[in-house]
């Protein structure tokens, strides 16, 4: 058994560092590939070309620095270093936080708002972490959803409030349910990203002993959801 896990963990090892390496060097060949069409000297480049390639060049920067970022938050969640603070939070002000900052990662035509259910409801949690994890539902929801909307909404259910991010998009396909919290998993390779915000929001959740959870049906979008304690 021990050395099944052994080759379980290697195995694992392995796939995750193939697959770093070519999300890594997707953005990295774009930033330098553009970089260096900008720098040629007596090119034809218009300024509207040459402000197309500055703009890949940016998109791919964030979409390193991202991957960057992810990378040391799971490993600070898996080497046990991840600070989580308990504090007494206003739940309403926080979605609201959330909904106001991300309006420009909509799709024109589609709505983002925030179902206010409850009132003045008081949890107990890490601020930055429940913004994180809320806005890369958000985020998520912005990828897939071209016309309709997204409504985050807040439920009371006794002893938790159970924070959903609720879209219109396509949805997922009922065999893809059960993968979607899994590590650099995009369900369409073609989807910007780096594949661990959903992976790294799981493990955040479960360090406050919370529930997370998915539901979707296929081409009727999907709500992505988790719970926080009172």
């Amino acid at each position: 058994v021990a050395r099944q896990k052994a080759e379980q963990a290697d195995k694992m090892k392995s796939l995750f560092l193939a697959n770093m390496s070519h999300e890594i060097r997707t953005p990295l060949n774009a930033i330098v590939g553009f970089a260096d069409l900008l720098a040629q000297e007596g090119s034809n480049m218009t300024e509207e070309e040459r402000g197309e390639f500055a703009s890949v060049i940016t998109k791919n920067n964030d979409l390193l620095l991202t991957l960057v970022n992810d990378i040391l938050d799971l490993s600070k969640i898996e080497s046990g270093n991840y600070q989580m603070k308990k504090q007494k939070l206003e739940i309403n002000s926080i979605c609201e936080f959330a909904v106001k900052n991300l309006q420009h990662m909509v799709a024109e035509g589609v709505e983002l708002v925030y179902k206010k259910n409850i009132h003045d409801t008081v949890v107990i949690g890490d601020k930055e972490r429940i913004g994180q994890v809320l806005m890369q539902f958000i985020c998520n929801a912005c990828k897939h959803t071209k016309s309709g909307s997204i409504t985050v909404s807040c439920k009371d259910e006794g002893k938790k409030i159970r924070i959903s991010v609720i879209d219109t998009g396509k949805g997922i396909k009922e065999k893809d349910l059960p993968y979607v919290f899994e590590r650099f998993y995009k369900g369409e390779s073609a989807v910007s990203g780096t594949g661990l915000g959903l992976s790294i929001s799981q493990k955040i959740v479960e360090l406050w002993q919370g529930e997370i959870g998915v539901e979707s049906e296929y081409g009727k979008g999907a709500t992505f959801w988790f719970t926080l304690n009172k």
